[in-house]
């Protein structure tokens, strides 16, 4: 029985051979006609539709690059189960980003974190040192005698550089030789 399964006779054909001489009929060109860049081999450029507008072109552009990503959401549950697994807090009872990525709860690709009430979890009398919180999750830290403090640009910086704005633009200084021209 399976010694004579087969596929169907259209299902296969063989290769036509090209460039096998006159008589085969895809000789000598090989059927890509006379020179010019679709002749070499690799020729064409993709996305060109021979001047008509292209697809990419035609279709309208959708979504973007979320920056979201970057901020890990931290909930009141998720320290709590952090505590439960072993979270050792320095001498000073601060609980930061920082830390928390050297003892692997949060990844490393996270820049900036915030931290998020929980419905069933009551507030930690620790030092929270984050990028922001909610308003219920403040609450509930400052409850439990806990402290909140919004961790600011140059601290999330590692390298100490001074923050401008691209807007503000610094005052050019005149340049050295340079007088004023007045009319005579």
């Amino acid at each position: 029985m399976l010694n004579k399964i087969r596929d169907n006779k259209s299902a296969k054909s063989e290769r036509k051979l090209l460039g096998r001489g006159i008589g085969s009929t895809k000789g000598k060109t090989a059927g890509k006609g006379h020179k010019g860049q679709k002749a070499r081999s690799g020729g064409g450029v993709k996305g060109f539709e021979g001047g008509q507008t292209p697809l990419y072109r035609r279709l309208p552009k959708r979504g973007f690059k979320s920056h979201s990503e970057e901020t890990y959401t931290l909930t009141l549950e998720k320290i709590h189960l952090f505590f439960t697994n072993g979270l050792q807090l320095e001498s000073d009872g601060e609980i930061n980003l920082k830390l928390l990525q050297e003892q692997k709860f949060v990844p490393n690709k996270f820049k900036k974190a915030k931290v998020v009430d929980s419905k069933d979890r009551d507030g930690f009398k620790h030092k929270f040192h984050f990028d922001g919180a909610s308003k219920g999750a403040q609450e509930k830290i400052q409850k439990a005698g806990g402290q909140f403090i919004k961790r600011e640009y140059g601290e999330r910086k590692e390298a100490k550089k001074e923050y401008t704005p691209k807007n503000k633009v610094a005052a050019k200084a005149p340049r050295a030789g340079a007088s004023k021209r007045t009319k005579s």
